[in-house]
Parts: structure tokens; sequence; C-alpha cells
């Protein structure tokens, strides 16, 4: 069951409801996290003329691994192409999507709440992508 969510014969799960992980668990998460990342990195395959990187982040208060990945066209001088995913690191479930394609918009978002446009969804992956340790 996620967090958050409940069903007809389990009331709704809060985060006070799970303790919270050590200090060495979510380092080890964090690094799990990490791995994930780079194997989706390893595994997508791209064009000459893109590059990519990923960003990855374990949110302790969810036990979740987001991952971003992050095309781009290699001359910056160029805008070109743009597109970022996000993934469930666990699963590799497309969460996400956004793409800039020569001017031409596009995205959808499996993330709760209203996204409904690019500027949206590049905003929602952000903000999940924060890095809650800056806080």
């Amino acid at each position: 069951m996620l967090l958050g969510y409940g069903c007809a014969s389990h009331p709704a799960i809060t985060e006070t409801a799970f303790a919270k992980p050590s200090a060495t668990e979510v380092f080890n998460l964090r690094s799990k996290c990490a791995e994930l990342g780079d194997k989706i990195l390893r595994e997508n395959a791209i064009g000459s003329a893109l590059s990519q990187d990923q960003t990855s982040k374990y949110d302790p208060t969810t036990n979740r691994c987001y991952v971003t990945l992050n095309v781009l066209t290699t001359d910056l001088s160029s805008n070109d192409y743009y597109s970022v995913s996000l993934y469930d690191g666990q699963t590799r479930e497309l969460l996400a999507y956004a793409s800039d394609k020569k001017g031409a918009k596009s995205s959808f978002s499996f993330i709760k709440g209203s996204h409904s446009n690019y500027d949206e969804v590049l905003s929602a992956i952000n903000s999940l992508m924060e890095d809650d340790r800056a806080r």
C-alpha cells in the first residue's frame, strides 16, 4: 500500500505510522538509489548528437527512490532538444516526462496533483527532486 492512500479494508496510512530510518539506513538507501539511477542512465540509448545525465533522490519520508534522466543536444548554443524523464528508481516506472523539440513542447505526468502542461510538469519534477537536506 502506498503512503497516504487507503482502501475500504485499511485506513489511510500517514507518515507518522512509520519509524524514521537511522542515518546509516538513509545513507545506504541513498547510495542504492544512486546505483539504480546509474543503471537507468546506462540502459538509455541516445544518438551521438545528444548527451544525458541522471540525478537520483531517496526520499525517507515516502521510502521512495526517484531518478531524473535529462537528455539534451550536445551543442549547448542550440536549444534543439531537451527532455527530462522522472522514474521510480525501484520499479523503473516512468512517472513524468517533459520534452521540448525545437519549441514543440510535450509532457505527461502521473505525479499526484494537476499537471496539465509542460511548465507545470517541469515544476512538479523539480519540486519532487528538491534536496530535502538543503532545507
